[in-house]
């Protein structure tokens, strides 16, 4: 830009900081939870990230880092089942972690114009986030899933993961504020009317692949869920709150134990006369003493071969003695034989069960291939990525949900159908059930707090998905693009006549107006 038409331009636009503050902490409070907007989604980023761009940079920064840290402790309340003090710890550890864009923005982004500028943020971003869901307990607080009353922007998952939106949803911010500091200006509207355009994009493609519809054969599915908190009580509960089970407590709990495995095997034989070609149990639904172990599998194996069908046992196998219970899936196939045996694996923080192998199975039927995890493990799509790799048709995940976060976590699930490809089958206890095909269209939903059946009708062929393909892509160049940042400002540091230069570059920055620096109120901050 000439001298004379920098002079010509308008100043750049500064927000009512005094309300900037409220709103964004408003805003990123329904960004998680069973509560989460879309909107809010798009609003709280641009809010928080227009707030630390001006004043003082410290004592915006700390303010920052409050606002989101008190919206994750909001977003979250009576969702997250954990004791006072490690709710706190854990929503101020992530609403920390999530704040660390908006503090790279200000603190690099104002030595930064055009392209840099513009995509520093949401880069920032997609390697946050990828990494504090890769940190251990999952991918909750992902921004994508504030927008699952967006299905059309919910399919770019299939090519993306869960990072594509986080960028998407970034970029947007980024593109919006400097539009809006710059008061139209050309400098500004391309870029935005570029973003804003591949927006349309992405929707228009997400449109057209809801609108393609899986053909072909289905299969019926019956999920269990029976009521077995009594035995549970009795059985597993005592390892849940770190007592154990000893011998006499064991016999005190057999007759719960016995009658819950009636129920289920009634329900399995009514649903397999009804049509059913896949019966499945919710997760660790029945409750198995050791000891009673051979006994039970061998009625199961007799169910399956007697009724012709696909057995998919959720079962606890609790041992006297032992602290921890075996959380895990038994497939049994029409032959009556044991095909698989899958222990949960990840466990939730509170549960007291064996970690698993870490490695999904799968087998080949007439239904198509099918794969399986268990309720949290549906949490991790680098593990449910190997579903997708294997081709796997249909996914089979029974779970147990905690009333709070229903229903939250059923919807989660169903990312890992638009990721996979596969179609979804959930039976839940203690929430809510659900079953969708490869573009988490869901297809069917009940609530199983206390017991139910959920029965679908799933397509047996998978429906495309580039992600099990490509991977975990879009973090690895957002943080490709922010080396490459870091490297060019270390060498321009280390270069001779580097602190002129500098000085020279940051006062002709200040100079321009129709550009991507975050306005003269922030930048005359960044010497602070």
């Amino acid at each position: 830009m000439s001298t004379a038409a920098a002079k010509d331009a308008p100043p750049a636009r500064r927000w009512p900081r005094l309300l900037l503050w409220p709103a964004a902490l408003a805003a990123l409070s329904l960004t998680v939870g069973n509560h989460a907007l879309g909107f809010a989604a798009w609003a709280g980023p641009l809010l928080l990230l227009a707030f630390t761009r001006q004043g003082a940079r410290w004592p915006v920064l700390a303010m920052g880092a409050l606002a989101m840290v008190c919206a994750q402790a909001i977003g979250w309340r009576g969702v997250l089942p954990l004791p006072a003090d490690a709710y706190l710890a854990t929503t101020a550890g992530a609403g920390l972690a999530l704040f660390l864009p908006y503090a790279i923005d200000r603190l690099a982004g104002g030595q930064l114009d055009g392209v840099g500028r513009l995509l520093l943020f949401p880069s920032a971003w997609v390697v946050a986030e990828y990494l504090v869901t890769r940190a251990g307990q999952g991918s909750w607080g992902a921004i994508a899933y504030a927008h699952l009353d967006s299905p059309a922007l919910l399919q770019l998952a299939a090519v993306t993961g869960l990072s594509g939106i986080a960028f998407l949803n970034g970029v947007v911010a980024t593109a919006s504020l400097a539009l809006w500091e710059r008061r139209l200006a050309p400098a500004a509207l391309v870029p935005a009317g570029l973003v804003l355009g591949g927006l349309a994009v992405v929707m228009i493609a997400g449109t057209l692949r809801l609108a393609a519809a899986p053909q072909g054969a289905t299969v019926r599915i019956a999920g269990i869920v029976a009521d077995n908190l009594d035995a549970f009580r009795s059985s597993w509960g005592p390892l849940m709150r770190g007592k154990g089970l000893d011998a006499a407590m064991a016999e005190r709990a057999r007759p719960a134990v016995r009658r819950l495995h009636e129920a289920l095997f009634d329900a399995s034989r009514r649903e397999a006369r009804a049509g059913a070609r896949l019966i499945v149990w919710s997760e660790a639904n029945a409750l198995v003493l050791a000891d009673e172990q051979p006994a039970f599998l061998a009625a199961a194996r007799a169910l399956a071969a007697g009724e012709r069908i696909h057995l998919f046992l959720g079962m606890a196998v609790i041992t006297p003695g032992r602290s921890l219970a075996e959380n895990k899936l038994v497939v049994i196939d029409p032959a009556g034989r044991v095909r698989a045996s899958y222990r949960k694996s990840h466990p939730t923080p509170s549960e007291a069960s064996i970690r698993g192998s870490g490695k999904l199975g799968w087998i080949d039927t007439p239904y198509g291939r099918i794969a399986w995890a268990i309720c949290y493990d549906l949490d991790y799509p680098e593990l449910v990525m190997q579903a997708g790799r294997a081709g796997a048709d249909l996914l089979i995940a029974p779970a147990w949900d905690d009333a709070g976060m229903t229903p939250l976590h059923a919807r989660m699930a169903a990312l890992r159908a638009i990721e996979s490809g596969a179609a979804l089958f959930r039976p839940a206890n203690g929430g809510l059930s659900l079953a969708s095909d490869g573009r988490g269209v869901v297809l069917a939903q009940a609530m199983t707090a206390r017991g139910g059946v959920l029965v679908a009708n799933l397509p047996i062929r998978r429906f495309g998905a580039l992600y099990p393909v490509l991977g975990d892509w879009v973090p690895a160049l957002a943080a490709i693009f922010l080396l490459g940042l870091a490297a060019r400002r270390y060498s321009a540091a280390i270069a001779p006549g580097s602190a002129s230069s500098a000085t020279a570059s940051i006062r002709s920055r200040n100079s321009r107006t129709a550009t991507f620096s975050p306005g003269p109120g922030a930048s005359s901050a960044e010497s602070r």
